[in-house]
């Protein structure tokens, strides 16, 4: 059952009985649910490689090429151009492909890379104190 009352100038609804109890039940069970799905993104997340061990220990980029090239192997057939660049210069660099050569000069879509690349100089930008966010 409902009754209205009126208070500062308005007619406010307010819930009677049971239905307070329901509505608490609503929005516990809400809660929970939101955390379970929480729950269930960072376990998937973790189990995925957030939580996992580097796949070598080798602080060489080379070191890095050699313990990756299995698991690219693994991971089925495409097209693959790694470069790992270090003080500004490309330490090692691995080309793979399953049908078309790939090598230095290959030529990828980059889809929707460019933001991540934007948003990595944009926050460059910041730590380096040329550009204020909060301006």
């Amino acid at each position: 059952m409902l009754r209205w009352s009126f208070k500062a100038g308005s007619l406010a609804q307010r819930p009677q009985g049971g239905e307070g109890v329901k509505r608490l039940v609503v929005i516990v069970a809400a809660t929970l649910t939101v955390v379970v799905v929480w729950c269930g993104l960072v376990f998937l997340g973790f189990s995925e490689g957030w939580g996992r061990a580097p796949i070598t220990s080798s602080p060489e980029p080379e070191g890095f090429i050699s313990a990756a090239r299995p698991q690219i192997a693994d991971a089925g057939p495409g097209n693959l151009a790694m470069v790992l660049i270090e003080d500004g210069a490309v330490a090692a660099d691995y080309y793979t492909s399953a049908d078309a050569p790939v090598g230095p000069h290959t030529l990828f879509q980059v889809a929707s890379l460019s933001k991540w690349v934007t948003a990595w100089g944009v926050m460059t930008l910041v730590e380096d104190g040329r550009i204020d966010l909060d301006a």
